[in-house]
């Protein structure tokens, strides 16, 4: 009442508030309009589409088996639990501190499902909608970046229909998130280093931040990421140090803070672990094992069959490199597009990261789990085929570049 008597008695004031109200009024009324005419073009249609059938196929998996459960599974569900009950990052029934994993998945869990549901029955949903939501990302950044809508919808149908990125999305684990922290971060770095935005840098530096506390193997971006900034061309030493000050600040902190909460309750900023029991050898040929998986799906691989497999897939990687280096070379050398970064991004994390995983089994003992520690260089090796593939489509046609690529060593021998 009394403030009612004040707004008569203010006329200044009470015509402010009608002119708020009459502006409000005209929004909402021409927000439906405002609907009505946005109207997404086709192929932002074919990548929505997509989308939901990727999210379909992991629901389907879902609704006819559930949500498989993992070793780490367990854990995640039993902190999400005590993150509901006001308890902290507590594990299982003795509520032991949670210290082997990051804290961001437990969180994602424990906030979808809005005290309501138990965060096992949130598991499955949420993996599909990031899968979904995942290969609508990877199509509108390529969009933007290849010329070749064929190819685009190639890659779209690749990520969808991938053995290693669907076998873990049908797990209650971290992967799922992981993958699109990964896929953005990465992303968002290209759009940096070929527009030059600083908003680019700071989405760069969150999702990087992000991927650090879902997985502790997300350090890998930033030891990609960093490097490349400082090998910036055209750019001045003193804004790469900015650069790199701004995307480290954001991008580190978070994931340090947690590790020193594990080293003062544990001693160690990850959790003990037990020693690897493997050897080199075997490591490595337990790896080439779940690589081949991503094409032979589970049938039999002998020792000979593994070797064809080893040595098909370092031709493969032979070429590509050699296909890449004399695109840029001839590209460069004919001034028409001397962009490298999106090549050298992809492929750069692609050999960080398994570089890491490899150093990393080798030294600790961890829960094998098929396609889990290989998976997350899928995405970033195909956006690396992708790009090559392109520009070889684009200059092939204009029979500018297929002369360089018959003088290469291996292809005048073959010939």
């Amino acid at each position: 009442m009394v403030v009612a008597k004040k707004l008569r008695g203010n006329p200044i004031l009470n015509m402010r508030v009608r002119m708020y109200f009459a502006k409000s009024q005209r929004m909402a009324a021409a927000l439906p309009q405002a609907l009505l005419r946005w109207r997404p073009d086709r192929f932002t249609l074919a990548l929505a589409v997509l989308a939901l059938l990727g999210a379909a196929l992991i629901l389907a998996r879902q609704v006819n088996y559930g949500v498989r459960i993992g070793a780490d599974s367990i854990h995640y569900i039993s902190v999400a639990r005590h993150l509901l009950e006001g308890e902290g990052f507590g594990q299982l029934t003795n509520k032991e501190p949670y210290l082997h994993w990051p804290p961001l998945y437990p969180i994602l869990l424990a906030a979808a499902s809005l005290f309501i549901f138990d965060p096992l029955n949130v598991a499955g949903p949420l993996n599909v909608a990031i899968f979904g939501l995942t290969i609508f990302v990877a199509g509108h950044y390529l969009r933007q970046r290849i010329h070749s809508r064929f190819l685009i919808l190639w890659a779209c149908l690749a990520i969808l229909l991938s053995i290693p990125l669907t076998s873990i999305a049908y797990f209650a684990m971290s992967e799922a998130p992981f993958f699109l922290f990964v896929t953005l971060s990465l992303l968002h770095t290209d759009y940096f280093l070929h527009q030059g935005k600083r908003s680019s840098l700071l989405w760069a530096a969150v999702f990087t931040a992000l991927a650090c506390l879902t997985r502790y193997i997300g350090l890998t971006l930033p030891m990609t990421i960093v490097p490349l900034l400082l090998l910036q061309r055209n750019t001045g030493s003193v804004a790469k140090v900015k650069h790199i000050a701004v995307y480290t600040l954001i991008s580190v902190p978070p994931i340090a803070l947690w590790m020193l909460r594990n080293f003062l309750l544990s001693g160690s900023p990850a959790a003990h672990r037990p020693p690897s029991d493997l050897t080199l050898p075997q490591l490595l040929d337990s790896r080439l094992n779940a690589l081949s998986r991503w094409v032979f799906l589970d049938l039999p691989l002998g020792e000979f069959h593994r070797f064809a497999v080893a040595l098909t897939g370092l031709a493969l990687l032979a070429l590509a490199i050699a296909l890449g280096v004399s695109i840029i070379r001839a590209q460069q050398k004919m001034g028409t597009w001397p962009d490298w970064r999106p090549f050298s991004l992809f492929a750069a994390f692609a050999l960080v990261y398994l570089i890491a995983i490899i150093g990393t089994l080798a030294i600790i003992k961890l829960v094998p789990q098929g396609n889990r520690y290989l998976s997350p260089v899928y995405i970033p090796l195909l956006f690396t085929a992708v790009w090559v593939m392109d520009r070889f489509l684009r200059y092939e046609r204009q029979r500018k570049l297929l002369g360089t690529i018959n003088n290469l060593p291996f292809i005048r021998t073959i010939v």
